[in-house]
């Protein structure tokens, strides 16, 4: 890594660190959540970058190259949203080789054989994106909002949640206060069938982050305040991403995020951050396999409707030589 580019990244920490101070309010919170749920893909990291180059205002990013691919073109006058990439190279050393019990292998001479190793040693650069605001392009791929706000919509989607989901889903009476829970002894999620459609959903996706978590071992240790910080996080962005700017204040209003208000007076900003990184990639994850479900539902149904036009015509042809 060069000079240059270590006084970029430094920078660009400072940058980061300075910001990460300002989501330790709920409505702060609240705000990156709602850039995370538009730019799913992009780190926490870079998400926070994104938001201060653009005021919050990004919609839907992509590389120089990713625009050229889509048919777009990044305006002349448009310079690049700093972003941290991933950089690794390649280190080789001679080590000495051994055979399957670990033991040296030596030369007919006494000396010990030695083998080019090469390892990967992850490093970062300083690169760019730019949002859809600074490209000139004629088929913008629409953003997608999979959810239209009708009952049927939702009902659809918590079939989905229940095929992705790491865990059976099961709709039942709960007495007392619980929307749903997760059990890990009996690794199923149970949600209360007596919640609106959309309230269901919040729930579902509340629950399967437990339970993606609880299997991947992500929460050990975790105190329950902050699995359920993590969880309701991970069911707002997934929802916000679905649902677009028709999510209403009242969906809204369901999420709470009580525990951040223990990281308001604490400069060690560690747990804060592994919360954040956690969110993403467990969201990102989520939205991932719903849309997998909803690309192959299409083509399956582009499909049905080519054949049945074809059905069609085949009719039509032999009705003319009848």
């Amino acid at each position: 890594m060069n000079e240059e580019t270590r006084e970029k990244l430094a920078e660009i920490s400072r940058m980061l660190e300075e910001r990460v101070k300002d989501f330790r309010t709920s409505e702060m919170w609240l705000k990156h959540l709602e850039m995370q749920a538009r730019l799913p893909h992009y780190s926490f990291n870079n998400c926070i970058l994104i938001e201060l180059q653009t005021q919050g205002k990004a919609t839907m990013c992509q590389s120089f190259t990713g625009w050229k691919a889509m048919g777009g073109s990044v305006k002349k006058s448009e310079k690049g949203l700093k972003i941290i990439c991933p950089a690794p190279r390649k280190v080789y050393t001679y080590e000495t080789k051994r055979d399957e019990n670990g033991n040296e292998i030596r030369a007919a001479d006494g000396t010990v054989e030695k083998e080019k190793v090469c390892h990967v040693q992850q490093s970062y650069k300083v690169g760019y994106t730019f949002d859809v605001s600074q490209v000139d392009i004629t088929n913008l791929p629409e953003i997608c909002t999979r959810l239209d706000g009708s009952v049927e919509g939702a009902e659809d989607l918590i079939g989905i949640l229940q095929e992705i989901s790491p865990v059976p889903i099961a709709f039942d009476h709960i007495n007392g206060t619980a929307n749903g829970y997760f059990s890990p002894s009996d690794l199923r999620i149970v949600v209360d069938e007596d919640l609106s459609p959309n309230h269901k959903i919040h729930t579902c996706l509340h629950e399967m982050a437990h339970a993606t978590l609880n299997l991947s071992g992500e929460d050990n240790g975790a105190s329950r305040e902050l699995k359920e910080t993590e969880a309701e996080s991970i069911a707002f962005v997934t929802m916000k991403h679905l649902l677009g700017d028709k999510m209403t204040a009242e969906d809204i209003g369901q999420y709470s995020f009580g525990y951040i208000n223990n990281w308001a007076s604490s400069d060690d900003l560690t747990e804060m951050k592994t919360a954040m990184a956690t969110i993403q990639w467990t969201s990102a994850a989520l939205i991932d396999k719903i849309e997998a479900v909803y690309r192959d539902r299409e083509k399956l149904a582009d499909k049905e409707s080519e054949e049945a036009v074809e059905a069609q015509v085949i009719v039509q042809h032999k009705g003319k030589h009848m």
